[in-house]
């Protein structure tokens, strides 16, 4: 198991983006390495971590990450989840196997501008191969002295210059992911418990679109507006505490409420983006639709965005958005209505933290679970 785990940690840093689409047979094995290493990870159990002293230093990142070529945030088998990418750097950076947890989870193909993690120092840690690769002299140097700095139990400096080394031109991460900082984290910090309130955006555009932003937006086709104030009328009736069944998606063994604590939701429409040769009637305008909750049901923020567009469509009406809220549930005459956009126009813009932001006003006790779209 650690050869395959060196084998699949040297190969990943080795194998660039470009690599990957120029040669299939690179890209084959590359996901046959990064499974080996999926299949030698060891479950985390985060009540026995909890329960056991800490004898290492907890860390918490924060990371912006295009979606679009991964299974989503959460370690997967095929080893191509946001959270496998991380391990496997700072695994790789420490010399030993390094664990890391997220504020929550996002879907295939959705992004993410502040995506919040912990991780903490390996037990045995000594610093890894991070000179491979072709690296430049910069960042061998940020290798002595994150060296130095493990030896002398310098946590800040731990912190900074991971910092440097994962947010540099030679991070060894894929260009997709970039780890914005690290810092030391603060006394009972969990990215998730600590974590009392996200920030999504979903992004649409009318009309035709453009291939270069077609990976971010919901892009509607030829001649489709929508009608922003009535989107905005039934964002209105949402705003506040209710329970949002009819929006989102529940196992009927999860026991967390339905209900959640919408502090702002808000659609506006930014400036038209028209292309000149396409005669005036294919582009339009990009609505952007910002929801801030405490907490967010499986799919809630696409549902949510998807049924919205069905009111700017005049396809439901902003009193079939009260009826549905009411009901508690899509079983009803408006529940087939209640359309799921897709995830690539979706965005985790912003992750509060407690630490930072104190209590969500009338939000739920700190260490209430957050659940992601």
């Amino acid at each position: 198991r650690e050869a395959a785990r060196h084998k699949t940690r040297v190969f990943l840093h080795r194998a660039s983006a470009c690599d990957l689409v120029k040669f299939p047979s690179v890209f084959g094995r590359c996901m046959a390495t990064a499974t080996t290493f999926r299949a030698a990870r060891r479950p985390y159990d985060r009540e026995a971590q909890e329960r056991q002293p800490r004898q290492t230093t907890r860390f918490v990142g924060r990371v912006q990450y295009d979606g679009t070529e991964y299974v989503g945030w959460q370690t997967q088998p095929s080893g191509r989840g946001v959270q496998d990418v991380l391990e496997a750097r700072l695994s790789s950076l420490l010399g030993g196997r390094v664990y890391v947890a997220g504020s929550g989870r996002t879907d295939k193909g959705v992004h993410a501008r502040d995506q919040v993690f912990h991780f903490e120092t390996p037990a045995q840690e000594s610093v890894g191969e991070g000179g491979e690769g072709g690296e430049g002299g910069g960042t061998r140097v940020a290798h002595v002295q994150l060296a130095a700095a493990l030896s002398a139990a310098d946590d800040a400096a731990v912190a900074s210059v991971l910092e440097r080394v994962l947010s540099g031109p030679r991070s060894g991460m894929p260009p997709d992911v970039l780890v914005r900082s690290v810092c030391v984290a603060p006394a009972g910090f969990h990215a998730r418990d600590s974590c009392v309130g996200k920030r999504y955006v979903y992004t649409v555009e009318e009309g035709i679109g453009s291939p270069f932003g077609a990976r971010y937006r919901w892009v509607l086709g030829r001649g489709r507006r929508l009608d922003v104030a009535l989107m905005g009328e039934a964002a209105a009736l949402l705003n506040g505490r209710h329970d949002f069944s009819a929006f989102g998606v529940r196992r009927p063994d999860d026991p967390r409420p339905p209900t959640k604590v919408m502090r702002r939701l808000e659609v506006r429409r930014l400036p038209a983006e028209r292309d000149k040769d396409d005669g005036g009637d294919g582009g339009g305008g990009v609505v952007i639709i910002t929801a801030e909750s405490d907490r967010f049901l499986y799919n809630m923020m696409r549902l949510l965005s998807g049924t919205l567009v069905q009111v700017g469509l005049g396809k439901l009406s902003v009193a079939g958005v009260g009826e549905l809220l009411a009901e508690r549930g899509r079983k009803g005459r408006h529940g087939s209505l209640v359309v799921k956009a897709p995830p690539h126009g979706l965005c985790l813009e912003r992750c509060f933290l407690d630490y930072e932001h104190g209590a969500w006003p009338g939000g739920g006790a700190r260490g209430a679970p957050v659940e992601d779209d």
